[in-house]
C-alpha cells in the first residue's frame, strides 16, 4: 500500500509548484502543521502531549484549539520536509494506513490474502479519499474507525474475552484521536451492537458488567489523549 501510495503521489513530490492540497482548507492545513512543527522545536515535545493548541499560523483558531498527539505526532514525523511536501507524505501516510486496516478487516472475516487485498485496494481507492485529501484530511484518516470494527467483531465474536473487550474500548477512544466524527460515529454503532450482541449470548448482567469495563477504558484512554479537556475543569474547580 505504500508503494502504492507513493507511485499516486509522485508527481506531487517530484514538482515543488505541485501539491495534493487545494487552495482554501488545504492550504490552511499546512499552514497549522508548519506551526505544530514550529512550536514543538521551539517551546519542546512536551507540548505533544497537551491537547489545547494556541494557534500562530493557519488554522484559524482564535481560541486555543483541540489537537490530538496523533497528528502532531504524524506532522512531527515529516518535520523535515517542506511544509506542502509533509501535507503529501502525510496523505501517503493515510492511504497505506487505510489500506493496511481494510486488509486487516478483511483477514478477519476470513478472506484470503489475494481477495483482502484486491478488497483494500478498491476501498482505498475510492474517490471519496481523493476528495477529502483535498482540504480535510482528518476525513480521509478512517482506518481509525476500521479497527473500531473490527475489535467490535472480535470482542462479540468472543464475549467471554475480557482483553478484547478492554481494546474495543481502548480503540473506540483512539478513534476519536483521528477524527472526532468517525470516533462519535462508532462508539454509537458499538454500544448498541456491542450490548445487544453479548447480550444474547450471554446475559444482561454479563453484558452490562463487561460493558462497564470496555467503557472504564476508553474514558481512562481519553483523559490521557485528551488531558486539559477532561481532566482541565477538575483542576480549576
Amino acid at each position: 500500500f505504500l508503494a502504492i501510495a507513493l507511485f499516486r503521489s509522485q508527481n506531487a513530490f517530484k514538482n515543488e509548484y505541485v501539491s495534493l492540497a487545494f487552495k482554501g482548507d488545504g492550504h490552511g492545513t499546512i499552514a497549522t502543521f508548519n506551526d505544530y512543527n514550529k512550536q514543538l522545536y521551539e517551546d519542546g515535545l512536551w507540548k505533544l502531549f497537551g491537547d489545547r493548541w494556541y494557534s500562530r499560523l493557519g488554522g484559524g483558531h482564535h481560541e486555543p484549539g483541540v489537537v490530538s498527539i496523533f497528528w502532531k505526532s504524524a506532522g512531527l514525523i515529516f518535520s523535515k520536509l517542506d511544509p506542502d511536501n509533509l501535507y503529501d507524505a502525510l496523505v501517503v501516510l493515510l492511504y497505506s494506513l487505510n489500506g493496511l486496516a481494510i486488509y486487516l478487516l478483511a483477514r478477519y472475516i476470513r478472506l484470503n490474502h489475494y481477495y483482502a487485498f484486491l478488497t483494500a485496494l478498491f476501498v482505498v481507492s475510492l474517490e471519496n479519499f481523493d476528495d477529502r485529501i483535498r482540504g480535510h484530511l482528518t476525513l480521509a484518516a478512517y482506518f481509525g474507525f476500521i479497527l473500531v470494527i473490527l475489535f467490535l467483531l472480535a470482542a462479540t465474536k468472543n464475549p467471554k474475552s475480557l482483553t478484547k473487550t478492554l481494546l474495543l474500548g481502548f480503540f473506540a477512544a483512539f478513534s476519536f484521536s483521528i477524527n472526532e466524527y468517525y470516533g462519535l460515529f462508532m462508539l454509537e454503532i458499538s454500544v448498541i451492537y456491542y450490548f445487544i450482541v453479548v447480550w444474547k449470548k450471554t446475559n444482561l448482567l454479563y453484558a452490562v458488567k463487561n460493558g462497564i469495563y470496555c467503557s472504564l477504558v476508553f474514558i481512562s484512554t481519553l483523559c490521557l489523549l485528551y488531558p486539559f479537556t477532561f481532566l482541565g475543569p477538575l483542576f480549576k474547580n
